[in-house]
């Protein structure tokens, strides 16, 4: 008796990894159009979360804040950029796009680092013996554990850009690559397309040159045959 093969059930997470991996690898290596859409996708919820962020900061008493506030405001009309970039199919503003990235790669870690700093700070203020004399008196450790929530928000989000962020930048990266691909490939097949038509008519051209080459010859023939009898 031929031993029974074990059948191996794939559980639903793996088939769905697989399914989510698949569809990223589709993405990642599709057409411009594919990528575009990615794109124009992640700057929307980036465009989102950072009016969010601009929101959190302006409520903030840290010495960064405005700093924060300016940053989302920029970061909310660069995403602007790479959906014009996107829908016109142009190659700079993608990479003027992918540089305002790198950029806020840059400013997001920074912030982050700054805004972890003031939070474990703000955190010792309002445990000290100060702020607790203070809620007895006017009452200010409400305000303390709200921007203790801000801090906390702001990092949160900021944390969440930061990864849109680094996607966003490969895509606008592979999508300005993928253009200029696609912009090769047409050219291409345009010299191709071009080199055939020609070789089509340089082929037709000499079977109309053989075929009235053998008409005159015909004629000429039939010219000289009834020469030949008129002078016999």
């Amino acid at each position: 008796a031929k031993p029974k093969k074990k059948v191996v059930k794939k559980s639903k997470t793996t088939i769905v990894k697989r399914a989510v991996v698949a569809k990223i690898s589709g993405v990642l290596n599709g057409s411009a159009e594919a990528l575009g859409r990615a794109l124009v996708a992640l700057a929307t919820v980036e465009a989102v979360i950072m009016l969010a962020v601009a929101c959190v900061a302006f409520f903030q008493v840290t010495q960064s804040s405005g700093l924060d506030v300016a940053f989302a405001l920029m970061g909310f009309v660069s995403t602007f950029i790479g959906t014009s970039g996107v829908t016109h199919g142009n190659r700079e503003l993608l990479m003027l796009y992918f540089v305002l990235l790198a950029w806020s790669i840059a400013r997001l870690t920074n912030s982050i680092t700054n805004n972890m700093v003031e939070r474990v700070r703000m955190a010792a203020l309002c445990k000290s013996a100060n702020t607790e004399q203070a809620e007895q008196e006017d009452g200010t450790e409400g305000s303390c554990n709200a921007q203790l929530a801000l801090l906390t928000a702001n990092i949160t989000l900021s944390i969440i850009t930061l990864l849109l962020v680094v996607v966003s930048a490969w895509l606008a990266m592979r999508d300005s690559e993928r253009i200029q691909e696609e912009e090769d490939e047409a050219a291409a097949a345009e010299k191709e397309r071009v080199k055939t038509v020609m070789a089509v008519m340089q082929s037709r051209s000499k079977s109309v040159a053989r075929r009235n080459s053998k008409f005159a010859s015909n004629s000429f023939n039939s010219l000289r045959s009834s020469s030949d009898e008129g002078s016999r």
